[in-house]
Parts: structure tokens; sequence; C-alpha cells
């Protein structure tokens, strides 16, 4: 059985231990930002996503507009051109 002196002088040792670990990471962690700061910054960054999102499906939709024009010119000029040949 352990007696109180080794009980204390264990306890002892084991807050000495667990400082020496816990205070590089204190060091490291206050560098972080709390919570709310990131839930913020994440929520301005998730709006700044959804926005280039639909800024980037707008500008897919005029590239298939402008590809449909193109086919309707063509065949428009290839008609033309058959036009013109035949006469």
């Amino acid at each position: 059985m352990m007696s109180k002196k080794d009980f204390d002088a264990l306890v002892q040792l084991i807050k000495t231990t667990v400082k020496e670990e816990i205070d590089p990471i204190k060091e490291i962690v206050k560098f972080l930002p709390t919570k709310d700061l990131f839930l913020s910054k994440m929520a301005e960054l998730m709006s700044e996503v959804k926005a280039m999102r639909e800024s980037q499906e707008i500008h897919a939709r005029q590239h298939t507009t402008i590809n449909d024009e193109i086919v309707g010119l063509k065949s428009r000029v290839s008609k033309v051109e058959k036009t013109l040949q035949t006469s």
C-alpha cells in the first residue's frame, strides 16, 4: 500500500509532467482564432465561394448561348453559300 507521502509525491510528479506537456501546447494554441472568429471567417469564405460558383454558372451559360449562335450563323452562312453557288 502507498503511503500518504508517496501518494503526494506521485500527484506532484503527475502535475509537473502534465504542466510540462501542456505549456508548449498553450503557447501554440494562443495563436489560433476563437471559435466565433473562425466561424465568421468560414461564413465569409463560403459566401465568396457561392458567389464565384454563381458567376461561373452564368459565364458557362453565356458560352452555351454564344456557341448556339455560332452554330446558327454557320447554318445560315452555308445556306447563303449554297444559294450563291447555284446562282
